[in-house]
């Protein structure tokens, strides 16, 4: 779930439901849809939620956001960009 979030998130598209036939209400009245088909994301900054709810109480929960367009130019030569994150 995590890296099909990240990779819509990149790539600004929200992918289709799987074998969605009916929720059994009216979605339409509560302002929401089911993505039937590949769908544009509208908007930004893009953001979406991803939640995991394990079964011995073990609950996480992530939010990805669209990075900010970066006004400065390329990095000089030489000078590493990488930055290590420890999850």
């Amino acid at each position: 779930g995590l890296l099909k979030t990240v990779l819509s998130v990149e790539n600004g598209a929200i992918p289709a439901s799987l074998n969605f036939a009916s929720a059994g209400i009216d979605l339409p009245a509560l302002g929401l849809r089911v993505n039937s088909t590949l769908a544009q994301w509208e908007g930004s900054p893009r953001r979406a939620g991803v939640s995991s709810f394990g079964m011995g109480g073990t609950n996480a929960h992530v939010i990805v956001a669209q990075a900010p367009v970066s006004e400065q130019g390329d990095p000089a030569p030489g000078v590493d960009v990488t930055v290590p994150w420890v999850l």
